[in-house]
């Protein structure tokens, strides 16, 4: 197993590798090798973490329900009422999501096997529920929203 690469901080600055060179918390390290020798190194020094382009949208979309929730609560200052709103809310939560993300790097990261079902029953019940608002003639591919013959039903119409 070779160190490739030591990058420090939040700066994202190189490091050199020199035999007096020390680690400290938050560096990141560039290991090359046997994936059985890398794996046995990550335990050693941390844990991994793989670059990758897709977001955990569970983690996210809990973080923004948690502020807007906080958001919507309103307290009065004597007759003043004051209130963070949904978006002031959304914003402490994800200052302070994104600061215990990069305090806790494995914090808010779903394993394999929750993704794996998310994806395939989130999309399942997609496909499910709105085959069956085609199925039961409330809504038709193609239609505009305010033609009112693409629905059935009269207390459906002025929804959609």
């Amino acid at each position: 197993m070779f160190l490739r690469r030591i990058v420090r901080g939040a700066t994202a600055t190189n490091i050199p590798i020199l035999a007096d060179t020390q680690l400290q918390r938050g560096d990141v390290v560039t290991l090359v090798g046997r994936t059985q020798d890398v794996a046995a190194g990550t335990k050693m020094l941390g844990h991994p973490d793989r670059a990758t382009d897709v977001a955990d949208v569970a983690f996210i979309g809990a973080a923004i329900t948690i502020g807007a929730l906080l958001g919507a609560f309103v307290y009065k200052v004597g007759s003043v009422p004051l209130t963070l709103s949904t978006s002031g809310g959304v914003l402490i939560a994800g200052l302070f999501f994104g600061w215990l993300r990069s305090v806790r790097p494995t914090f808010g990261r779903i394993p394999s096997p929750t993704v794996w079902f998310m994806n395939s029953v989130g999309l399942n019940m997609f496909i499910a529920v709105g085959g069956n608002l085609v199925g039961a003639g409330f809504w038709s591919p193609g239609c505009n929203s305010s033609d009112s013959a693409c629905f059935s039903g009269a207390s459906l119409s002025r929804q959609f």
